[in-house]
């Protein structure tokens, strides 16, 4: 990433689909570009979620890993005849998280 922002371009943001975050948000910050870059990554962790009181990550989309396993486990609780029904399906909504609503985790299904 370091190699790519030293080609003399700025980018307006960036946006990372998988890890790294930890890593893209060093090499922001390395060229000096926390306050003009807008990053926005993914996966909450540890890790990720310490960027954000620290203006180094921007936005960090997740999703509900929970509703996901219940949703699988269901899927297979009905296909070995354990549940009478089939499941319900219920996609999966993101989680977004910034630096204005960190600590509250609502997935964005609740809100619309």
């Amino acid at each position: 990433m370091i190699t790519l922002f030293k080609s003399g371009t700025k980018p307006l943001g960036v946006y990372r689909v998988a890890g790294g975050t930890s890593g893209v948000a060093n090499a922001i910050k390395k060229m000096g570009w926390t306050n003009d870059v807008v990053y926005i990554g993914h996966q909450l962790n540890e890790s990720s979620y310490t960027l954000l009181p620290n203006n180094e990550i921007d936005v960090i989309i997740d999703q509900d890993l929970r509703a996901e396993a219940v949703a699988a486990v269901n899927v297979l609780l009905h296909y070995h005849n354990v549940l009478p029904k089939p499941p319900t399906y219920t996609p999966s909504a993101p989680i977004i998280t910034s630096r204005e609503n960190m600590g509250v985790r609502i997935p964005l299904a609740y809100l619309g």
